[in-house]
């Protein structure tokens, strides 16, 4: 059974796309317009230009070849390529694939969000140019933009904290039992709601707050006022996109 849904995958996966070198860098002549709609977003960081090219097949109604896109993510220095990503065949497993950047938190940085695949990211280019990857999806800041946290956009749940004051990933903590919603701050504390309804008494909610010195969640049940009262974080990039960047799958 598992044999013959991965050649389903790659059949679908051709239809939509030809074969490509994994090392190869967008050429408009491949994709005509015609047959293919393409999203050419860029980006600029300090003497880095940041390309982004989003390809996908024209197809309405939606049908299997629509869930998939491909994407391009280029960083040059002049006529240098410093670092890029390349995804030949971005999924839409429900709803919308590709990599958004509606804005940006810091000048220091360029933060992107991919979706699909079932393994989101979280998509950091430091000020060298040089990319980083981290499972994640839409992310949220502090407000003294020194950390970031990323829920998993994936089929297990986990938390990524990076920390934008050092340039380094805090931890990544993966294979977390319940579905999380917001980061919230109190004082310099930072905590996530976690969605498990029947785990609580009335008026409880239960929390994972981020200890950064240890590099884990804590996790503890508190009243809802304490959440009621916290500051919640600056979202960046949340999962309700119309149009999709990228592919889309009912």
């Amino acid at each position: 059974m598992k044999l013959s849904i991965t050649f389903i995958f790659v059949f679908f996966s051709a239809l939509a796309f030809g074969q490509v070198d994994k090392n190869s860098f967008y050429n408009p002549g491949d994709y005509p317009d015609t047959k293919y709609s393409v999203k050419i977003d860029t980006f600029s960081l300090k003497a880095f230009k940041v390309e982004l090219v989003q390809v996908k097949l024209k197809a309405e109604p939606l049908d299997s070849n629509s869930a998939f896109c491909r994407i391009w993510l280029t960083v040059k220095s002049g006529n240098t390529v410093i670092d890029k990503l390349f995804f030949p065949e971005c999924h839409a497993v429900s709803g919308c694939s590709g990599i958004f950047a509606k804005s940006q938190p810091s000048r220091d940085y360029i933060i992107l969000s991919k979706f699909g695949d079932n393994s989101g990211q979280v998509i950091i280019i430091d000020n060298t140019g040089k990319i980083k990857t981290y499972p994640g999806g839409g992310y949220a800041v502090s407000d003294d933009l020194k950390l970031l946290f990323s829920i998993h956009d994936s089929d297990s749940y986990g938390v990524t904290v990076f920390d934008l004051s050092k340039n380094k990933l805090v931890f990544s903590a993966d294979k977390l039992k319940n579905e999380l919603a917001d980061f919230y701050c109190v004082g310099n504390k930072y905590f996530v709601v976690e969605i498990d309804d029947d785990a609580t008494g009335e008026n409880q909610t239960n929390i994972l707050a981020v200890d950064i010195a240890a590099g884990k969640l804590v996790k503890s049940t508190v009243n809802d006022q304490y959440v009621e009262k916290a500051q919640p974080l600056k979202a960046y990039n949340r999962y309700m996109f119309t149009p999709c960047n990228c592919g889309q799958k009912k």
